[in-house]
Formats: structure tokens, C-alpha cells, sequence
């Protein structure tokens, strides 16, 4: 049984994209950078930020 349909995938890729995907990432994107904006992150007071880099 397949889940999308053969003409979906029209809307999926290419010119026919959907412009939602486009607008839902731009819209997070400034909701996370607004966040940001807005708070002070800081780490625990007493403890030091470990920027040893992980492999």
C-alpha cells in the first residue's frame, strides 16, 4: 500500500514544490533567532564551558 499517491510527488520536488516548506524553515529560523535575541544563556554559576572540541 503506498502512503503518497503518484500525483503527490508532483507537489514534492522541483517548480511545484510546496512554498510552505520554505516559509515553516524561515519562520523557525526567526522564532529561534528571536529567542536568542531576547534571553541571556548562561552556563550554572561555579562552572566553567567546556569548548574541547568532540569527535
Amino acid at each position: 500500500e503506498r502512503v503518497i499517491s503518484d500525483w503527490m510527488y508532483f507537489c514534492l520536488a522541483g517548480k511545484r514544490m510546496c512554498p510552505g516548506e520554505t516559509l515553516t524553515t524561515v519562520e523557525i529560523f526567526l522564532y529561534l533567532t528571536s529567542l536568542l535575541q531576547r534571553f541571556d544563556i548562561l552556563p550554572e554559576e561555579g562552572k566553567a564551558i567546556n569548548l574541547t572540541p568532540v569527535s
